[in-house]
């Protein structure tokens, strides 16, 4: 429909008559009316819909601005302001969270503590 409008556009601008501007100005209103009515169809089929993902797609891609990667703070307090410092304070937090290994004097093994009196045999 689309093309169909342009078709009448270019129609007008190689006649230049009246009479084709108000039929592309008819053609692009009813067009108009149509888009607005099938997007809040669709709206209203995602907002019903069983599936969320297809909401909350829709819901993102109608905000203004994009979600982002948050700005990390470093330990003096600032802000990384390239991504190579981004990058340098996320691994320096990972490794201080997850390279911290337990002292060999804290190790607990479990050992199992089984005696004969606690089993029960039966004749079956």
């Amino acid at each position: 429909m689309i093309e169909h409008k342009e078709k009448l556009w270019t129609k007008y601008k190689r006649t230049n008559l009246e009479a084709d501007f108000l039929i592309h100005n008819q053609f692009a209103r009813k067009l108009k009316k149509d888009i607005i009515e099938a997007k809040s169809v669709f709206e209203e089929s995602v907002a019903h819909s069983e599936n969320t993902k297809k909401l909350f797609k829709y819901i993102r891609s109608s905000l203004p601005s994009k979600v982002t990667v948050p700005l990390l703070q470093k330990e003096d307090g600032t802000f990384c302001g390239s991504q190579s410092e981004f990058e340098e304070v996320l691994a320096y937090s990972s490794s201080k969270i997850h390279s911290i290994e337990p002292k060999p004097d804290h190790i607990l093994i479990p050992i199992a503590n089984i005696d004969v009196k606690d089993v029960q045999f039966t004749p079956e």
